[in-house]
């Protein structure tokens, strides 16, 4: 006797499912238009390989020069 209520009410659940999804998708969604390609003209030059390449070398480069330097030098008159 219990198996058949569920079952009874599983079918009255199902029902009112297939009943109510015609309703839901003939509803008027409103349209949203996502832009994500904007001009700008800026740029996002820090995003650019070429210069964050050129910045890398250029430390790199100050960091030789800085390692390479000589001793002071003392002049005695």
């Amino acid at each position: 006797m219990k198996s058949r209520k569920l079952w009874i009410g599983m079918m009255v659940v199902l029902a009112i499912t297939l009943a109510a999804t015609p309703a839901v998708h003939a509803q008027d969604l409103p349209k949203i238009d996502v832009d994500i390609h904007t001009n700008d003209g800026g740029g996002d030059w820090y995003k650019n390989p070429v210069i964050v390449g050129g910045g890398i070398a250029l430390l790199f480069l100050l960091a030789i020069l800085a390692g390479r330097g000589g001793g002071t030098t003392v002049v005695k008159s």
